[in-house]
């Protein structure tokens, strides 16, 4: 299955379900059975990029809730990432 060319679809990063106990950026990627969505970083800034691609199928990702994920990386802020609907909290 291959997605590059498919439109890119708006996610919530804090809803995907964890990839890997020993990453906190990774996630499942919700549109095929074996995809991970990695996070990546702008190699020049380090900022947390928007967009994402499946490693498995391709499918294009953007995250609606980046903004969150960048501000809880700045130094001392302290802050809870939580879904859109309240639930969960991500570490």
């Amino acid at each position: 299955m291959v997605n590059r060319e498919k439109e890119i679809i708006d996610v919530y990063w804090s809803q995907l379900k964890s990839a890997d106990r020993y990453s906190v950026y990774k996630r499942e990627c919700p549109f095929c059975e074996n995809g991970m969505l990695l996070l990546g970083r702008n190699r020049e800034t380090m900022q947390l990029e928007e967009y994402d691609q499946c490693i498995g199928c391709r499918q294009r990702v953007r995250y609606l809730d980046i903004e969150k994920l960048r501000a809880r990386e700045q130094p001392g802020v302290s802050m809870s990432l939580k879904a859109p609907d309240g639930s969960g909290e991500l570490p």
